[in-house]
């Protein structure tokens, strides 16, 4: 736990300029940052630092680079609170972010507590904005942060490669499976119920518990370890 968590806690290396808005294209109408800004970063991701050594410092900090880089993008989330009730229930639990998702969405997560898994099937919305396929095309991330009652920390991370549609049309149906880590892993199995929010984001990293995704969302929920 402690390898990763230092990874998580990578500070960035310094802002470059905000991009200025791209222009809306059909597969993202409304968004700042569409299917061009969305292939820029998947390219930007093919860096060989990220490539060779994914999760290092530096290749985090090159992520950080990209997020701040981005900035602009931050404009596509919009406020859980205003969505229409029909698209809340969509989601299990408490829907506490919600980044752009035009090409892809998390709308729910569990916890094998036996098998010391977690599994957060990710919908795929459009054929295109994942990079070039088969490869080097880009990953889905998914960090699992569990609070043990001192506030969230980092219990599990995880990615799913793929690119943009060779054939065929959305919906896909995508997984990331990740293993517990640290005090999740170690502690008993007596039927607790504990607080799990799990974090979604595309091409970039979750770095934090806090971790705001440009393309991707939040979900806070229970979990409960059962023996």
């Amino acid at each position: 736990m402690s390898t990763m968590i230092r990874k998580l806690s990578v500070v960035g290396v310094g802002a470059l300029a905000v991009i200025s808005a791209s222009t809306p294209n059909a597969s993202a109408q409304q968004a700042v940052c569409g299917d061009k800004i969305k292939e820029e970063i998947a390219k930007l991701l093919t860096n060989p630092v990220i490539e060779k050594s994914p999760g290092s410092e530096k290749a985090l900090a090159i992520e950080a680079q990209i997020y701040a880089k981005y900035s602009a993008c931050a404009a596509d989330a919009v406020d859980p609170v205003k969505l229409p009730p029909e698209k809340a229930a969509e989601y299990c639990g408490k829907l506490s972010y919600l980044g752009n998702t035009g090409y892809e969405k998390m709308r729910c997560c569990g916890y094998d507590p036996q098998k010391q898994l977690f599994a957060c099937p990710i919908d795929i919305v459009n054929p295109v904005g994942f990079g070039a396929p088969p490869f080097p095309g880009s990953y889905e991330h998914v960090l699992t942060c569990v609070n043990f009652g001192a506030g969230f920390q980092p219990a599990a991370l995880d990615q799913v490669h793929l690119a943009n549609a060779v054939s065929g049309s959305p919906t896909w149906e995508f997984a990331v499976i990740a293993s517990a880590k640290g005090m999740l892993q170690q502690i008993g199995l007596n039927g607790q119920t504990l607080q799990a929010r799990s974090i979604l984001s595309w091409g970039l990293t979750p770095t934090s518990c806090s971790y705001k995704p440009y393309w991707g969302d939040v979900i806070d929920y229970q979990i409960r370890l059962d023996p």
